[in-house]
């Protein structure tokens, strides 16, 4: 594919340099006065430049830079195997920020494509988190919708995760929006290919005051040829849809409230196979409200999340499936000196699945997982921090039997180039609902080992991992 990106115009550039000086009299206006001077009058177009925008030394600045490093301390992922990714760099691939997340992923070590998805370790149990909240479980394969040029930072965090991650086996893909605090103004694109491929995109972004909003659209169509098992091909026509919106509101120098608002659309018409023409249609829409409190050692971030999700699929026949999830994810860390941080947190939801098929009778089904997490971090000497915990989850409701997962890493940094670490977790999981419909499978639970050493040169890593082991096995049933 040749791609093709056209810049369609940039919203909120800075205003050109001034031309140097070039006549005596503009030189000696321009040398350090010896005496203050009055200050040159304003005209309307320095009141558009400056108008909602925030100074980058302001306090207001300052303040969401100080809870943006407490927030990112909640969900340290300390033991853990991370890949991260930054906007910088994926607007420097081939393609920009063109495309999925899942694409930019797929990429990473650890990770294969099974069907239509992404499989870390596996399995396809991946936990997709934005600003450290949960996406709902409504919305299956979330990274699969959500688009890259949304993201500030993009981390992938596998290998033996701590005790505040959970209900994903394989690993947690973790999203930091880009912020209107920090960039104002905004951009439309238009990406092209071989097939059919055309993507138009927009941002914006900006704030007034405290308060800030990012927003980010695109659309994406194209085409596809599919091989049927009889051997005939048949075209695919897809179009697909997103969109998300993130705005935040400062209440102080250690509050904040903020509201994220995604959706997705997509469009299969798929004709020429041996199910004759038809048509997949899929869309999801989720909302997630968040409190933010960062004050003397104590960072707490408290969110309640809900979403729904729809997918339709009519050849010869219709069938429909609906799911719908709302709960509430609540994370603590307080410091405890210079050499112990405690964390702690719980993550309470419902989710329920419908399906409606003109052969079959309908169906419905639904659980109330339920998980509490503690983890104590230790800095024994100044290169070597110890992090134990234990997180008990309830995968099928209170009223069900506790799964208890300890976690544990022993990590050793000598300075910013090497790295090494020791890990073991306990993970635990239910079966899909939909599988759980299908049969009474029991849990699965695995036990995970991991050790290895890490060493920058340059732009480049070298990793070495003398003990990797995973043995897994199912649970008894609760």
């Amino acid at each position: 594919m040749l791609p093709l990106l056209l810049a369609l115009g940039a919203v909120g550039a800075p205003p050109p340099a001034a031309p140097p000086p070039t006549s005596p009299d503009e030189r000696a206006s321009a040398a350090p006065p010896s005496a203050p001077s009055p200050p040159r009058p304003r005209d309307d177009d320095d009141d558009d430049d400056a108008e909602g925008k925030v100074a980058p030394g302001s306090p207001l600045v300052v303040t969401g830079r100080r809870l943006d490093a407490a927030r990112t301390g909640i969900d340290a992922a300390l033991g853990a195997t991370l890949y991260a990714l930054s906007n910088d760099a994926i607007e420097n691939r081939p393609g920009g920020e063109t495309g999925r997340i899942a694409q930019i992923l797929a990429q990473a070590p650890g990770v294969a494509v099974q069907g239509d998805a992404i499989a870390i370790r596996g399995t396809r149990a991946v936990q997709l988190r934005i600003n450290d909240v949960i996406v709902p479980e409504a919305v299956r394969d979330p990274q699969e919708r959500l688009g890259t040029r949304l993201a500030e930072t993009t981390r992938l965090l596998t290998g033996t995760l701590p005790a505040q991650f959970g209900f994903a086996p394989g690993g947690v893909v973790s999203v930091t929006t880009k912020s209107g605090l920090y960039a104002h103004g905004g951009q439309a694109e238009l990406f092209a290919g071989n097939r059919g491929f055309v993507e138009p995109a927009a941002e914006w972004s900006g704030s007034v005051g405290g308060a800030s909003l990012f927003a980010s659209g695109s659309l994406e169509r194209g085409r596809a040829i599919l091989a049927a098992a009889d051997g005939a091909e048949g075209r695919d026509t897809r179009r697909e849809a997103g969109a998300l919106a993130f705005a935040d509101l400062l209440l102080g120098p250690h509050d904040r409230v903020s509201l994220l608002l995604g959706g997705s659309d997509e469009r299969h018409r798929i004709d020429g196979t041996g199910l004759g023409p038809g048509v997949e249609h899929g869309s999801a829409g989720y909302a997630v409200g968040t409190f933010q409190h960062s004050d003397d050692g104590l960072s707490l971030q408290a969110s309640l999340f809900a979403a729904v999700a729809t997918d339709r699929v009519r050849f010869r026949t219709a069938g429909r499936e609906r799911r719908r999830s709302f709960g509430t994810q609540i994370d603590a860390t307080q410091s405890l000196g210079a050499r112990n941080t405690l964390r702690a947190g719980l993550l309470a939801s419902h989710a329920g699945e419908s399906e409606t098929d003109p052969l079959l009778p309908g169906s419905h089904a639904g659980r109330t997982p339920l998980a509490l997490y503690v983890q104590d971090e230790w800095k024994i000497a100044p290169a070597l921090t110890f992090n134990p915990g234990v997180r008990a989850e309830w995968l099928r409701g209170p009223a069900r039997q506790a799964k208890l997962e300890p976690r544990a890493s022993l990590v050793w940094a000598a300075g910013d180039d090497v790295t090494a670490h020791a890990g073991y977790s306990r993970y635990a999981a239910a079966p899909p609902l939909r599988a759980a419909r299908a049969a009474d499978l029991p849990d699965e639970a695995d036990d995970y080992y991991d050790v290895g050493a890490q060493r920058r040169t340059g732009p480049l890593h070298a990793r070495r991992r003398p003990l990797l082991a995973c043995r897994a096995g199912p649970a008894r049933r609760a």
